[in-house]
């Protein structure tokens, strides 16, 4: 393992190795006792691991556009997403509205929707760049509550974060966990994220 020691929110950065022997660096960040966070960053994914989970994958991601607004209302308010968010009060319509529309104006952020091979909406992931590090952004992922249990949560973070590094390279991938939610942990987990502290 080598550890590099950052300053920002108590950061330690993980050497892992994949099948290839290349190294890629994991990063988390402890965000104190709410949230478990731990990160990708594959600037040294070989390019054979990146081209096995493109093809590892029936699902397909697609820009959102406004006329998604009403899904991701939907898939927000279910509540079990509620009770696993760092906010867990239910979302007003309005105020989902103004903030959709700001993320869709946002350089620094993407809403990709997910679709499975027939073209149905499957679940959303959303990549929001650091403002004082744009080579540091969260993911956030969300699944509609029918598809849950099938892996396909862990399917849309290893294929998307490979797919948002092939469109930024050199971005380093973080995710914020409730320390509750041990189905998201284990999705990150398979997913090839490491937990802060390890």
């Amino acid at each position: 393992m080598v550890r590099r020691a950052a300053r920002n929110r108590a950061e330690h950065v993980h050497q892992l190795v994949d099948g290839d022997d290349r190294p890629h660096d994991v990063v988390g960040v402890d965000e104190g006792e709410e949230l478990a966070a731990g990160g990708l960053d594959p600037a040294g994914l070989s390019a054979r691991f990146m081209s096995t989970i493109r093809r590892m994958a029936a699902i397909r991601f697609r820009e959102a556009t406004f006329d998604d607004c009403a899904l991701i209302f939907a898939w927000a308010n279910d509540p079990a997403t509620r009770a696993n968010s760092a906010r867990t009060d239910m979302i007003e319509w309005d105020g989902h509205v103004g903030w959709f529309r700001e993320k869709l104006a946002d350089p620094a952020a993407e809403i990709w929707i997910v679709t499975d091979e027939r073209g149905e909406p499957a679940g959303q992931v959303r990549f929001d760049r650091d403002a004082g590090d744009d080579a540091r952004a969260e993911i956030g992922v969300m699944v509609d509550a029918e598809r849950r249990g099938g892996g396909i949560g862990t399917q849309i973070i290893q294929t998307g974060t490979a797919e948002y590094i092939a469109r930024h390279p050199g971005v380093t991938v973080v995710a914020y966990i409730r320390h509750h939610n041990v189905a998201s942990q284990r999705a990150f987990m398979r997913a090839g994220y490491v937990p802060d502290g390890e």
